[in-house]
C-alpha cells in the first residue's frame, strides 16, 4: 500500500474514532432532566467541591426548575441558598446576595424561621464582604432577635459571634468584646466544646490587637486546650500561629519558636498551605529579630515557593515587607528598596480594590434600593388604585342601599298609613254597630215599658219588668263596647253601673258594697254575666 493512501485511511479512521467519541462526552456534560431533582442537587455539590463551577451551576438550575415545576418551596429554597454559597466563594457577592436574597423570601413565605434566622446570617456575611458594614448588622441583628425570641442558645451564639467579629473588624472593641461574651455563654451552656474554643481564639485576636498580650495568651491557651481535647488537629495551626506571634510581640523567641514550628509542622503533615505560608513567615521575622538570617532565608524561601500555589495577598504583601526588611539587614539597599516598592504597589493596589469594591457593592446596593423603592412606588399606587375603586364601588353599594331603604320606607309609611286608616274605618263601623245594638235594645225596652202600663195583671207586669231589666243589662253592655273598648269590658265598672240601675228599677234603697277585681271580658262573656247577675239581684 502506498504511504499516502495509509496516511489517508488513518486519518479517516482516527476522525471517525474522535468523532464517535465525542457525542457521549457531550452526553457526559449535559445533566439528565430526568434524574431525580435530589440527585441532580447533590451532583452540583459534588461538582463545586471538585472546582468545576460550570456544571455546578448547570446541575443546580436544572434542579430548580424541576423543585419549581414541583411546587417544593422548602427545596427550592435550599437550591438558591447554595447558588448563593457557590457565589460568595467564587468572590461574586452581588450575585451571591441575589440569590440568598430570593432564598429568603420564599422561607419567609412558608413562617419556617429557623431557616430565616440562617439566610440572614448568610445575607449579612455577604454584605460584610462587600465592604457594607452597617447593611451587614442590620441583617445580624434581626437574626439575633429572632433567635432570642426562639430562645434558641445555638443561633444566638452563631450570630452574636458573627456581630463581634464585624465590630471588631470595625474596631469597635468594647462592642466585639459584649457580642463575644454572649456567644461564649450559650456555648458553655450547650458544652459545645470546639466552637468555644473558637470564641476563645477571637476574643484572644481582640486583646492582641490592642496590645493586652497577657490576656490575649490566656484565651489562646485555653483554644489550644480545648482543640487538643476534641482532637480536631486541622484546626490547631491557626491558634498555634496566634500563640506565637503573641510570644514573638513579648520577645519571648523560644516560646514563639515552639509554638510556630509546631504550627508549621501541623500544617505541613495536613497540606494546609496557607497555614504554613503564615507560620513560614512570622519564623523569618524571628530569626531576623534574633539575628539568625540564614534561618529566616530559608523560610522565606519556603514562602515564596508556597506563594506559587496559593492566591493570597495579604501573604504576598508580609513576605515582600519581609524581604525588604531582610535585605536591609544584609546591607543592601538596592534589592531592599526594589522588595520595598513592589510592596507598595501590592499595599496600593489592595487599597485600591478594596475600595473598588466598597464603591461597585454600594453602587449595586444603591440600584437595587432605587429599583426597590420603584416596585413600593407602583405597589403603592396599584394599591391607592385598588383603595379608590373599592371606595367608588363602597360609595355607589351605600348609595343603592340608601335609596332602596327610601323606597322601602316610603312603601312602609304609605302601608302604616293606610292600615291605620283601615283600622279606624272598623272601628267606627264597629262603634256604629254597638251604638246601633244598644239603640235597638233602649227602643225594645220603652216598647216594653209601654206594653207594661197596659197591663192589669200584677204577674204580667212583674214579667214584662224583669225582660226589660234583662235587655237593658245587654245595652248597657253595648253602650260601653262603642266607647274606646271595642271588644272587651272593664267588669268592674260595668256591674257598678249595672246594680244600682236594677235596685233602682225596683224602689230599693239599700247600701250596697260591691268587691271586684278589675278584669276585662269580651262580649260573649260580659253578656252572660249581666244577665246572671240581673237576675241574682
Amino acid at each position: 500500500m502506498k504511504p499516502k493512501l495509509l496516511y489517508s485511511i488513518l486519518l479517516i479512521l482516527t476522525s471517525f474514532c474522535i468523532g464517535s467519541s465525542i457525542a457521549p462526552l457531550s452526553l457526559v456534560l449535559q445533566p439528565n432532566t430526568n434524574s431525580h431533582p435530589d440527585s441532580l442537587y447533590l451532583q452540583a455539590r459534588q461538582y463545586f467541591n471538585l472546582n468545576d463551577t460550570t456544571r455546578a451551576f448547570q446541575y443546580l438550575d436544572y434542579a430548580l426548575h424541576q423543585y419549581t415545576s414541583l411546587n417544593d418551596t422548602i427545596k427550592q429554597s435550599n437550591t438558591l441558598n447554595q447558588f448563593g454559597y457557590c457565589y460568595y466563594e467564587l468572590g461574586n457577592f452581588e450575585q451571591s446576595l441575589h440569590y440568598y436574597q430570593q432564598s429568603l423570601a420564599l422561607e419567609k413565605a412558608i413562617s419556617d424561621t429557623v431557616t430565616i434566622i440562617g439566610r440572614l446570617r448568610n445575607i449579612g456575611m455577604t454584605y460584610k464582604a462587600m465592604g457594607l458594614p452597617q447593611h451587614a448588622f442590620d441583617q445580624y441583628l434581626e437574626a439575633l432577635n429572632l433567635s432570642k425570641e426562639l430562645q434558641r442558645p445555638q443561633s444566638i451564639a452563631t450570630v452574636s459571634n458573627s456581630i463581634g467579629l464585624l465590630q471588631y473588624e470595625l474596631e469597635q472593641y468594647e462592642k466585639a468584646q459584649e457580642y463575644y461574651q454572649v456567644a461564649l455563654k450559650e456555648w458553655i451552656y450547650l458544652k459545645d466544646t470546639l466552637r468555644l474554643a473558637f470564641v476563645h481564639n477571637n476574643i484572644g485576636q481582640l486583646y492582641y490587637d490592642q496590645g493586652k498580650y497577657d490576656s490575649a495568651l490566656l484565651f489562646y491557651r485555653q483554644a489550644l486546650r480545648w482543640k487538643k481535647q476534641i482532637n480536631k488537629p486541622r484546626t490547631l495551626p491557626t491558634t498555634l500561629y496566634n500563640l506565637g506571634n503573641t510570644h514573638l510581640s513579648l520577645e519571648q523567641i523560644d516560646s514563639a519558636v515552639n509554638y510556630l514550628q509546631e504550627s508549621y509542622t501541623i500544617a505541613h503533615k495536613y497540606d494546609m498551605s496557607q497555614a504554613m505560608a503564615s507560620a513560614s513567615n512570622s519564623l523569618a521575622e524571628l530569626y531576623m529579630t534574633d539575628d539568625r538570617p540564614s534561618l529566616a532565608r530559608s523560610y522565606l524561601d519556603t514562602t515564596r515557593i508556597l506563594l506559587n500555589q496559593l492566591d493570597s495577598r495579604n501573604i504576598r504583601l508580609d513576605y515582600l515587607r519581609l524581604e525588604a526588611l531582610y535585605y536591609e539587614k544584609l546591607a543592601q539597599p538596592a534589592t531592599a528598596l526594589s522588595y520595598h516598592k513592589q510592596w507598595a504597589t501590592l499595599r496600593d493596589s489592595l487599597f485600591n480594590d478594596e475600595r473598588l469594591k466598597v464603591i461597585e457593592a454600594q453602587a449595586e446596593y444603591t440600584l437595587q434600593q432605587e429599583a426597590q423603592a420603584r416596585e413600593n412606588a407602583e405597589l403603592r399606587a396599584t394599591i391607592a388604585q385598588a383603595k379608590s375603586e373599592r371606595q367608588q364601588r363602597y360609595t355607589l353599594v351605600s348609595m343603592l342601599a340608601g335609596g332602596l331603604l327610601s323606597v322601602i320606607s316610603v312603601v312602609l309609611f304609605r302601608l302604616y298609613r293606610s292600615n291605620r286608616k283601615m283600622k279606624e274605618r272598623n272601628a267606627g263601623l264597629v262603634r256604629e254597630v254597638h251604638h246601633r245594638v244598644k239603640n235597638n235594645l233602649h227602643s225594645i225596652s220603652s216598647l216594653l215599658s209601654l206594653q207594661s202600663r197596659r197591663l192589669e195583671d200584677e204577674n204580667a207586669k212583674k214579667a214584662m219588668n224583669e225582660t226589660q231589666l234583662r235587655i237593658q243589662s245587654m245595652a248597657l253592655i253595648h253602650r260601653r263596647l262603642y266607647g274606646k273598648q271595642l271588644t272587651e269590658v272593664n267588669m268592674q265598672n260595668y256591674l257598678k253601673e249595672l246594680v244600682p240601675q236594677v235596685l233602682d228599677s225596683f224602689g230599693c234603697k239599700a247600701e250596697i258594697h260591691l268587691t271586684l277585681e278589675d278584669i276585662m271580658l269580651d262580649v260573649d262573656q260580659a253578656v252572660p254575666i249581666g244577665l246572671i247577675t240581673n237576675e241574682v239581684i
